[in-house]
């Protein structure tokens, strides 16, 4: 919810009465900085704040962001202004008792890997939100969230279209090594539910191998849609 917490300044609101007005794009000013204030504050730890930052753009590397983070508690300028005039209307940004992570979630403040895969996962639900949201205000009969997919019919349009691809693809060292991979891949898809790293560099091919890699994966494991995956 704080994501959007910005918007609450006064320049940022003029610019949207000015598009409305005109019906031209006006340049507003960036927003960001005063939802990664509340949620530096509120969250349990300072790298949570990530994809407040970045919901618009990317997520930043973490020096990047602790540095932000640090500047902006030094000088707020007047974001506090801002997060009380927009925590008046909704409160439930400013909380009053400590947000607790779940065990489970609880490991990203120790292990790097945790700690990226949280930050990643979060990054992508507030970005999915975010867009959800808009597109039920601007297209409000609309059916935004699609029906659950058949992971097997994609898996298998998926190789039908990689095949007929590359089906007058030359024989070569390099278009071997991308079938070499591409079928470790699909062997590895097979394993246990975790942490799958590819290594490939780039021109191996990986876009393809991943896509299938995770396709046939959520097969093997009854997956009906992306969000389980």
């Amino acid at each position: 919810m704080v994501h959007d917490v910005g918007k609450g300044q006064c320049a940022w609101r003029d610019g949207l009465l000015g598009e409305v007005r005109t019906g031209m794009r006006v340049e507003r000013p960036p927003h960001r900085n005063e939802g990664t204030l509340p949620a530096t504050r509120h969250l349990p730890a300072w790298f949570l704040a990530g994809p407040v930052d970045g919901h618009h753009a990317r997520l930043a590397h973490g020096e990047k962001l602790r540095a932000r983070i640090k500047a902006m508690i030094k000088n707020p300028g007047d974001r506090n202004e801002v997060i009380a005039r927009v925590a008046a209307r909704v409160p439930e940004i400013t909380p009053q008792k400590p947000i607790t992570m779940p065990e489970a979630m609880a490991l990203g403040r120790t292990d790097p890997v945790a700690h990226e895969l949280l930050v990643r996962m979060l990054f992508s639900c507030v970005v999915d939100a975010d867009r959800l949201d808009a597109g039920s205000h601007f297209r409000p009969t609309a059916r935004v969230i699609r029906e659950d997919a058949d992971m097997k019919e994609l898996a298998t349009r998926f190789e039908e279209r990689r095949l007929a691809k590359i089906a007058n693809s030359p024989s070569s060292p390099l278009n071997d090594a991308r079938e070499d991979i591409y079928r470790r891949c699909l062997e590895a898809a097979l394993g246990e539910p975790g942490i799958y790293r590819l290594h490939v560099p780039t021109g191996g091919g990986k876009t393809y191998a991943g896509a299938a890699f995770a396709l046939n994966h959520a097969v093997a494991h009854g997956r009906q849609d992306d969000a389980d995956t």
